[in-house]
């Protein structure tokens, strides 16, 4: 509960208000993935075939590790929606 105190506060909290948007969070993860996967895709043909050596070893090892956590956000975030909503 929130009280009057001079600031324009008057409103009381709602529980809905504080519900996280999984939508929103789910697609802006998403967004994040498709973006590293072009970039991914883009180095990997710029190596054609050819073995990746210092920093480029290291931007495509950085690359596949934010593919792996953008994805497995997307699964933690589908859970949780689900979780919620069963509730």
């Amino acid at each position: 509960m929130l009280e009057d105190t001079g600031y324009g506060v008057s409103e009381k909290a709602s529980i809905e208000r504080c519900k996280p948007d999984y939508e929103d969070q789910i697609k802006r993860e998403k967004q994040y993935l498709d973006k590293v996967e072009k970039f991914l895709t883009a180095t990997m043909e710029y190596l054609d075939g050819m073995n990746a050596r210092r920093k480029m070893a290291e931007l495509v090892g950085e690359l596949y590790s934010r593919k792996v956590k953008h994805k497995r956000n997307i699964q933690s975030l589908i859970k949780q929606q689900e979780k919620e909503g069963g509730e």
